[in-house]
């Protein structure tokens, strides 16, 4: 009979085991976190987490794997529990969202360069009326006063980008813009100025 009882008790704690899919085996995180745009490195607490079992992952939930500190130059160095699952979340300072990585050795998991946060870039329109038309600058984030024709004015437009949208955005300031006449909108046009540093820019929009 005790041998009966030994495979029972295997039976129930095997399937438990395998779903948890918990690590026998630590991985070392490494990587390096820095301001976008400034390249100012960000001190502070990468967490690590991992898919876990059937269970976790039909509520949508990760399990926490560890988590280590930057140093003053920005670099993450440290030991963690390690996932049996090549999908990992990583967590960096000031960053609001996380990043997924794809373990490619058993390991260790190099995040590489990391930069985080956003930053304001600042556009000097020249708004110089030419016809009977009036013109409203578009913002997702900043409320613009519509210009009527006859006007020349000067608008400082802000648009603030993260790592991501900066790439996407092919490293150029967008300016989008609508012209009206006494009838409604006539037309939605864009502008693109390359993106070479932090300084302002500066164009000149006839309406």
């Amino acid at each position: 009979m005790r041998w009966k009882f030994s495979l029972f008790t295997l039976l129930i704690v095997l399937p438990n085991f395998i779903s948890c899919r918990k690590s026998l085996y630590d991985v070392r995180y490494t990587g390096r976190v820095l301001t976008f745009f400034t390249n100012k490195p960000v001190q502070g607490t990468v967490t690590v987490e991992g898919e876990g079992g059937k269970s976790d992952r039909e509520r949508g939930e990760n399990i926490f794997l560890g988590a280590g500190e930057t140093d003053a130059d920005g670099v993450f160095d440290f030991v963690a529990n390690g996932s049996s699952y090549d999908d990992y979340f990583l967590t960096f300072p000031t960053a609001t969202i996380d990043k997924r990585y794809t373990k490619t050795s058993k390991k260790e998991l190099n995040a590489g360069t990391v930069f985080v946060g956003n930053y304001s870039f600042y556009c000097k329109v020249n708004l110089v009326s030419k016809s009977g038309n009036s013109i409203q600058l578009i913002s997702f984030s900043e409320v613009y006063p519509r210009v009527n024709s006859g006007t020349t004015t000067t608008i400082l437009h802000l648009l603030r980008m993260d790592a991501e949208s900066f790439e996407a955005q092919a490293h150029q300031h967008r300016i989008i813009y609508e012209l009206y006449n006494s009838n409604g909108m006539i037309s939605r046009e864009s502008r693109n100025l390359p993106i070479t540093n932090g300084d302002t820019l500066s164009t000149t929009i006839e309406f």
